[in-house]
C-alpha cells in the first residue's frame, strides 16, 4: 500500500490582508508541518512526503503525482485547506482513500465530511 502526506500549498490572500500583521509578507506565510513529520518519523512503514508549500504544484499537477498513491492524507491550518479539499474531491470516485487532519480538521471538522473519506482529530 503506497501512502503519501500532503502539506497544501497556502491560499493567496489579498495583499492589503496582511497588512494588520506587522512584518508578515503572503510569500513568508507557511509554517513547518511538525504533525505530519513526526507521524512519518513515529512508523515503521513507508510514507512519502510532499510540502507543497515548498514546491507550489497546481492542483491539476498534484492530483497527477498523487494519483499512484492507495492513501492520501492532507493536513495544515485554515490557510492550506482549499488546495486539499480541491485535490481531495478530485479523488472521490477512483478508489483512493482521502483523509484529512491537523488543527483545521480538529476545530472545523464538520465543514469538511464532503470532501474527506477520514477527518482525523
Amino acid at each position: 500500500m503506497k501512502v503519501c502526506l500532503v502539506y497544501p500549498n497556502t491560499m493567496k490572500f489579498p495583499l492589503r490582508s496582511f497588512k494588520r500583521v506587522a512584518g508578515v509578507q503572503p510569500s513568508s506565510f507557511s509554517y513547518l508541518p511538525l504533525g505530519m513529520l513526526y507521524i512519518i518519523s513515529n512508523t515503521r512503514y513507508k510514507i512519502d512526503f510532499i510540502n507543497n508549500c515548498i514546491y507550489k504544484y497546481s492542483d491539476k499537477k498534484l492530483y497527477h503525482i498523487l494519483s499512484s498513491y492507495d492513501v492520501v492524507g492532507f493536513g495544515g491550518t485554515v490557510y492550506e485547506c482549499l488546495q486539499a479539499k480541491k485535490v481531495s474531491s478530485l479523488f472521490r470516485n477512483n478508489g483512493t482513500l482521502t483523509i484529512y487532519g491537523g488543527p483545521n480538521a480538529t476545530v472545523n471538522w464538520e465543514k469538511y465530511i464532503d470532501f474527506f473519506d477520514i477527518i482525523v482529530k
